[in-house]
């Protein structure tokens, strides 16, 4: 089977030859091909050479598109810090407070330069490998583009206490955040992957969920024009999961390592993708042994559930991980597979 038929099939609860597995090479590619990360970022061909070479190396089912928060800042005129061997932050908002949304212009996704580097890196990796492996685009959600136009503190106050202001805001993220996904879906991607900061719980309590976060992405994402996939971001995800399983056109849940597995099925239901696994940004302080002992303890646990995949978690996979680290994923799934043979 080649990665989109065993992904079809996981879909759909048929039998595999193995199961999926992945991990997140957006910045680990640049480290692959050795690209100065500010180049990679901006220029479409280095990025696909970078995944390209993580393709060869390690055989993902899965390609991802940049994981690039800070560009949905910089579509609106944010400046981001970019370093030499980690993924870039922001660094100051196009806005300062939510009185100065007025000024902010709807981007041409055509046009505009982040955009279009966004999708012209997805779109060579549909051309060189989107024939037998998926290529999943990464967006943020109209909730959380705002942490990169105004930051985190002031976007939070104004949801606390500008109702006005939370749709103002909104009146700008949602338009674009229809456009970009749907041209991504058009270009091609199999599905679009949303880490969702507002939902949480180490950054969101259950009243901001229920009351904000999830009516608005329910409303959101009934008009989305493919599949997604939702992100835990970087801390465990189950405690606020009840509040957004089953929104409308969400196929799978990429959960924390730290999450109980168990349990998150139990919420989410037996037709949805689980994903989860060791985290990426960690894995450079762990061993080969380490890191097959950890898979094979969750495959293990995970091992009647079919629509289960074994990922990296978290954020990117720092530079500086041993590939004996990455390898040692998929040997996990190798073994599970001989297991089942035997």
């Amino acid at each position: 089977m080649n990665s989109i038929q065993r992904l079809m099939a996981t879909l759909q609860g048929e039998p595999v030859d193995r199961r999926l597995f992945t991990a997140l090479f957006s910045l680990y590619g640049a480290g692959l091909i050795h690209a100065p990360l500010p180049r990679y970022f901006e220029n479409p061909a280095l990025y696909a050479s970078g995944q390209a070479a993580a393709m060869e190396t390690f055989h993902p089912d899965i390609l991802f598109g940049p994981f690039l928060m800070v560009l949905y800042g910089e579509i609106f005129g944010s400046a981001a810090r970019y370093f030499d061997d980690n993924a870039p932050n922001l660094h100051r908002p196009a806005i300062a407070s939510i009185d100065e949304i007025g000024t902010l212009v709807q981007p041409d996704i055509d046009s505009h330069p982040r955009i279009v580097y966004l999708r012209e890196s997805q779109r060579r990796l549909i051309e060189a490998h989107g024939s037998e492996t998926p290529v999943a685009a990464v967006m943020l959600s109209p909730v959380d583009m705002p942490i990169m136009i105004i930051g985190l503190d002031k976007w939070m106050e104004t949801i606390l206490f500008d109702e006005d202001g939370v749709k103002r805001m909104l009146d700008v993220t949602i338009p674009l955040f229809f456009n970009l996904a749907n041209a991504l879906f058009k270009d091609g991607v199999t599905t679009i992957v949303l880490p969702t900061a507002f939902l949480t719980p180490a950054l969101a309590s259950r009243e901001i969920v229920e009351r904000f976060t999830s009516p608005v992405l329910k409303a959101v994402f009934a008009e989305a024009a493919g599949p997604l996939v939702m992100h835990h971001v970087g801390g465990p995800f189950l405690k606020n999961l009840d509040l957004f399983a089953g929104l409308p056109n969400v196929i799978g849940y990429v959960l924390d390592s730290r999450d109980d597995l168990s349990a998150a099925r139990e919420v989410i239901g037996p037709e949805s993708l689980l994903f989860s696994g060791p985290e990426g940004p960690t894995l450079n302080r762990q061993t080969h042994d380490q890191v097959q002992s950890e898979c094979v303890s969750m495959l293990d646990e995970r091992h009647g559930d079919s629509r289960f995949v074994l990922t990296s978690t978290g954020a990117d996979i720092a530079m500086d991980t041993p590939k004996e680290a990455i390898l040692a994923m998929r040997k996990a799934v190798e073994l599970e597979c001989h297991g089942d043979e035997s």
